[in-house]
């Protein structure tokens, strides 16, 4: 903190050395204004005041209201977002929350605090902290947090490249909430793309190859086809081209197996687990069928 306010006081009366009364004079309350690299706003960020874009720090002292816009470098909103678009480039604290109604997209290349996230997109570079999360898309680069009194996770889809911590997960009504924890998690998926179009490349390699010696056999009785040697140039590129591709391809998985294999631990903690929920720790997937009170934890290897 730099500076602290205190309320204006009512002002008592003086003496001077004559014993004359001096007449008091009010106090006043003091107003801070925003630093030149700071922008303020005392009102919702509404059709009023229109969309915030800032190079710099951006308060505001109200609502960020549906259909708004706020791009800045660091963000603190004193009421709630509704379905805005937020891109922040650093940390975003909201005291109350986000109410995104399906349609809050919200991207935060720092830290994100706030009271609760409800139907949003949410994407931080750093971690995510608020009191409950619920039927939203939220994603972190570092660790995801539902604190506080409620401290629950309902609904939606949560990715956390670290640890994701929960006082309870799901709901007895057995609401879908999917879990995906590392980013082994992504790297798997990675990992299972360029398998898959290693395959389709061997497949193709394989498959000009036969080509081509069944060319080579026609052309042993027609040797100066000119349609026999048009194929055969094309063919013979193919392979040359699809052998390219094939080497690129088999770098690329060596390279993801690696980092696959380096991977460390993540946690999903949590003292109630509700039906309903899906966790993917790297390949396996886990299906809550039954309410569990323990924590996940998977160290990630291959």
């Amino acid at each position: 903190m730099l500076i602290e306010t205190t309320e204006a006081t009512d002002g008592q009366e003086g003496m001077d050395v004559e014993g004359n009364v001096i007449a008091a004079k009010d106090g006043r309350p003091v107003k801070i204004r925003a630093g030149k690299n700071c922008y303020q706003s005392d009102e919702d960020v509404g059709v009023g005041t229109g969309d915030i874009i800032f190079n710099g720090e951006v308060k505001v002292h109200g609502n960020v209201l549906s259909g708004m816009k706020v791009k800045c470098q660091k963000l603190s909103v004193d009421g709630l977002i509704e379905d805005a678009k937020i891109v922040v480039s650093g940390d975003l604290d909201v005291d109350k929350g986000i109410q995104g109604h399906q349609h809050a997209v919200i991207n935060c290349n720092g830290n994100l605090h706030c009271k609760y996230i409800s139907n949003a997109k949410v994407y931080a570079h750093g971690s995510i902290t608020a009191d409950a999360i619920l039927n939203s898309d939220v994603s972190s680069n570092d660790t995801i947090t539902a604190d506080g009194k409620k401290g629950c996770i309902i609904g939606g889809k949560v990715f956390a490249k670290g640890d994701i911590n929960a006082k309870t997960i799901g709901s007895e009504l057995g609401v879908s909430t999917r879990f995906t924890l590392g980013e082994v998690s992504s790297l798997f998926e990675s990992i299972k793309e360029a398998e898959s179009s290693l395959d389709e490349l061997k497949g193709a390699y394989t498959k000009t190859e036969q080509c081509l010696a069944i060319l080579e056999q026609k052309m042993r009785v027609q040797p100066n086809n000119p349609k026999y040697r048009e194929l055969k140039l094309q063919y013979t590129k193919n392979k040359f081209m699809t052998q390219h591709e094939l080497n690129k391809k088999e770098e690329e998985l060596q390279k993801l197996n690696n980092k696959f294999s380096e991977s460390g631990m993540v946690t999903l903690h949590s003292d109630t687990i509700f039906p309903g929920t899906h966790i993917r720790l790297g390949h396996d997937l886990v299906d809550i069928e039954e309410t569990k009170k323990r924590m996940y934890r998977k160290k990630h290897t291959r």
